[in-house]
């Protein structure tokens, strides 16, 4: 059952944390400040922002550290409600495991990788879905910006914590009101399909 105090408080955390992430690689990172540089001056050429860069960038900043956080806890969400049949971030019970060894295959295949990568693979399965794909779709800042390793990382262990007391995952995202549809959609060889319930 979701715990919304806890889950706002990690998600508020996280999008601070994020920020602060972001503003460190813009400063040391090339291609990042590239990317910020060439959207500031897209917003000031139509007319969206009179800001300085520095100023303008804590607004982009946040907007992609909330985009990252929100993109993870729908995919959890979509995990801990038999919206999909294996879980590729973490999950309940033995769901968490199945979850962690996609992660481990994914890193072993691609070993210049980190979590960065991986929630992007993540993010990239679930755009290429019909039911999904808005939500992750070219509009979504998860796609201009992303965390460092570092950044990435503490984001997967906040959604992936385990409770030391009663050895059950932190965030359990399961909605006693929610039913599983009829058809669902089963992660298979780095592909997502549809699959009659029950298989």
């Amino acid at each position: 059952m979701i715990n919304a105090g806890r889950l706002l408080a990690d998600a508020k955390s996280l999008v601070r944390a994020l920020v602060d992430d972001l503003r460190l690689s813009a400063g040391h990172d090339g291609d990042v400040a590239g990317v910020v540089d060439a959207e500031h001056a897209r917003a000031t050429a139509t007319g969206r922002t009179a800001l300085a860069k520095a100023e303008w960038a804590e607004g982009l900043f946040a907007q992609v550290a909330v985009a990252w956080v929100l993109g993870a806890v729908f995919v959890r969400f979509c995990e801990d409600n038999a919206l999909v049949a294996e879980p590729l971030l973490a999950g309940t019970g033995p769901r968490r495991a199945i979850a962690l060894d996609h992660r481990s295959a994914y890193l072993a295949a691609n070993p210049a990788h980190d979590d960065r990568h991986w929630l992007r693979e993540v993010f990239g399965r679930y755009a290429a879905l019909p039911a999904t794909g808005e939500v992750f779709g070219p509009h979504n800042p998860v796609w201009l910006l992303a965390p460092s390793a570092d950044g990435a990382r503490r984001l997967m262990q906040v959604f992936q914590a385990v409770d030391p007391d009663t050895a059950e995952i932190v965030h359990d995202f399961t909605d006693e009101r929610h039913e599983a549809p009829d058809n669902r959609m089963e992660v298979r060889d780095l592909h997502l399909r549809p699959v009659a319930a029950g298989r």
